[in-house]
């Protein structure tokens, strides 16, 4: 597990140790650093590595084992934030002057952007796999209420653009080894199929406002979607879309 503190100092690697944690310092080596240079903003995790984006455009590795550093830094542009890292690459929002944020591919052998650009996001995209292939799910920084979904090594998109009034909030589960897409539009959630775009289910109503955001989870080998609209947090069981626990008050 990886933390950061508030103000996004001190990030940590947790490691179960004789039925407790030990906590591993992630220590970035240098004197004479500014303050702001030591603020850890976005932290990952994939393949026994550790990354920690920090406030400079500074990308450190660590060993997820012992938590020494491993590999060369990368240095990414200002205004850049690590999302997320796969085998190969790790995934950058960088934001341009007009405020929307591009999704890159940073090589992680190089520490270079490699093709393909993907078009600006204005939220974090989701990474997921299916058919052993890596893709991603990220919604237009243009178009408000479409969700596209790529191939994450070649840049081809997948179907035809998914179109959800007042879009605000999307999340990949598991369902049977199958992943399918969770999102909120307006007072409901959406069950979409990540390769064909298809509902898998009907909408989940139950929320009176507007959805803000939707996450998933396993509770008991079950995947259970939390939906919420800053004021209520609802619990559905993914697959048969029952409430869970207890039914939404008529």
């Amino acid at each position: 597990m990886l933390t950061v503190d508030a103000g996004g100092r001190h990030p940590r690697l947790w490691r179960p140790a004789g039925g407790d944690w030990r906590a591993i310092r992630l220590v970035r080596p240098g004197l004479r650093l500014r303050p702001s240079a030591w603020r850890a903003l976005t932290v990952a995790a994939h393949g026994g590595e550790c990354f920690v984006g920090y406030a400079d455009g500074v990308v450190l590795r660590y060993d997820a084992g012992t938590g020494v550093l491993s590999g060369q830094p990368i240095r990414l542009t200002d205004n850049s934030a690590v999302l997320g890292v796969d085998d190969d690459h790790l995934m950058v929002a960088r934001r341009t002057p007009e405020g929307e944020r591009n999704l890159i591919r940073i090589a992680l052998a190089t520490g270079r952007p490699v093709d393909p650009l993907f078009r600006p996001t204005r939220m974090p995209p989701v990474r997921y796999v299916t058919e052993g292939r890596p893709r991603l799910a990220f919604v237009d920084g243009f178009a408000n209420g479409t969700l596209y979904r790529f191939d994450a090594e070649t840049g081809v998109e997948i179907g035809s653009p998914i179109r959800i009034g007042d879009l605000n909030g999307f999340c990949v589960y598991d369902l049977g080894g199958r992943p399918c897409l969770a999102v909120a539009g307006y007072r409901q959630v959406h069950r979409l199929d990540t390769e064909t775009g298809e509902p898998v289910g009907p909408p989940l109503f139950g929320h009176r406002r507007i959805v803000r955001d939707v996450a998933s989870a396993r509770v008991d080998s079950r995947a259970v979607l939390y939906s919420a609209d800053g004021a209520t947090v609802r619990r559905w069981d993914a697959e048969t879309g029952t409430p869970w626990p207890a039914a939404v008050p008529s």
